[in-house]
């Protein structure tokens, strides 16, 4: 009988690549998206938060962003 872990992993595998010098300026294009959506002075932060931000080891191949918007935002 698997685990749940063993299971998710077949339904989730984690996927590890070498870095790509090209994902910086996915976030730069991403960054620049979501400010033209949401408009600059509505945005109070963006964070980039993954490990393929900086050249490394083997990371998952994510870009992952935060977008943090003022309270009264509002983005419906």
């Amino acid at each position: 009988m698997k685990t749940d872990e063993e299971r998710h992993a077949g339904v989730f595998p984690v996927i590890l690549k070498e870095y790509n010098p090209v994902w910086p300026k996915w976030y730069e294009e991403e960054k620049a998206n979501s400010e033209r959506l949401v408009g600059v002075k509505n945005i109070t932060r963006i964070s980039r938060f993954d490990s393929t931000s900086a050249p490394g080891p083997m990371v998952k191949p994510t870009v992952d962003i935060m977008l943090e918007t003022n309270r009264d935002t509002n983005i419906s």
